[in-house]
């Protein structure tokens, strides 16, 4: 369906949480540079964490998951030096890359329980089939919003042709007007 993007990547996160019973996850999707990962929805919403802000595809276990292309279940982050230390009462961890077919990575979807060993394989399949359906979904988002800019360009050039091409008979007009009305020796005058 038609729906703003935040809106999409907030439910897409919040059902991803509810059906692994985690306790918190995000959704960062790759910023232009292709080096950061910017979170663009999280759940729950009262949440206030370091990750929050963006970073390198170089940190966390998120920015290895990125970097790889590969899914990572984490049963212990305490055991892991990868984990960015910003949430003390978090235990595990189930991440997966949004790859789109052409296997480019758009972003991570990550989510962590308090429990240790709180995700299995059946949650890693589960994540992943969401993660494809949330690339699908972004990915016709995003190729609505350029349709949309293409059909806004495509507007204003009808808008603006009209006026642009009566300018220009206007200025052949002033030039016609001025060579026919300047003495031929005055150089100055027809520049």
């Amino acid at each position: 369906t038609t729906i703003e993007e935040d809106k999409l990547l907030n439910l897409i996160i919040q059902r991803a949480v509810e059906k692994t019973e985690a306790d918190f996850g995000s959704i960062r999707l790759l910023l232009r540079n292709n080096r950061e990962l910017e979170t663009r929805a999280y759940y729950p919403k009262d949440t206030v964490r370091k990750i929050l802000i963006p970073t390198s595809i170089e940190e966390g276990i998120t920015g290895w998951v990125a970097k790889n292309g590969k899914p990572q279940i984490v049963v212990d982050i305490r055991e892991d030096p990868r984990y960015m230390r910003d949430a003390e009462n978090m235990r595990s961890d189930l991440c997966v890359p949004l790859l789109d077919k052409e296997e480019r990575l758009i972003g991570v979807l990550n989510v962590e329980s308090t429990k240790v060993s709180a995700f299995d394989k059946r949650d890693l399949l589960f994540l992943q089939q969401i993660a494809d359906l949330a690339v699908i979904a972004i990915k016709n988002l995003w190729k609505q919003e350029q349709l949309s800019k293409a059909e806004i360009m495509a507007t204003l050039g009808d808008i603006t042709s009209p006026l642009v091409h009566k300018t220009n008979n206007n200025v052949v007009d002033i030039r016609e007007f001025a060579q026919e009305n300047c003495e031929p020796a005055d150089d100055n005058i027809k520049s």
